[in-house]
């Protein structure tokens, strides 16, 4: 008699395989249960698609545009102040830099 020391994981392995089986079964019912498509349906879903894709990528690059405004290169030849500037938050950078601002702006 053959045993196996995994049962419990060949059984889960097995179960996992028949739900993945089962759900592209439903899935090749469901296709081709559906009217076929004509080509301006295709088209125009590809098309949609598309300019959806399109409307993002022109939404990304305003954002981006936007945030160049306001990036910051820090140049230092110092490799203390570069781990230093690595390990600090953000938001206590952004604090020192905009009270040098304001005091500079002030004289």
């Amino acid at each position: 008699m053959l045993h196996h020391q995994n049962t419990p994981e060949i059984i889960e392995t097995t179960n996992s395989r028949l739900e993945k089986l089962e759900e592209s079964f439903m899935n090749i019912q469901k296709s081709i249960k559906e009217e076929p498509k004509s080509w301006l349906q295709v088209a125009t879903t590809a098309r949609r698609k598309h300019e959806k894709q399109e409307g993002k990528r022109i939404e990304l690059t305003k954002l981006r545009k936007a945030r160049a405004k306001y990036a910051l290169t820090v140049v230092t030849a110092s490799e203390e102040t570069r781990r230093k500037l690595a390990t600090v938050p953000h938001k206590y950078i952004i604090e020192s830099l905009q009270h040098t601002i304001d005091l500079n702006i002030e004289q």
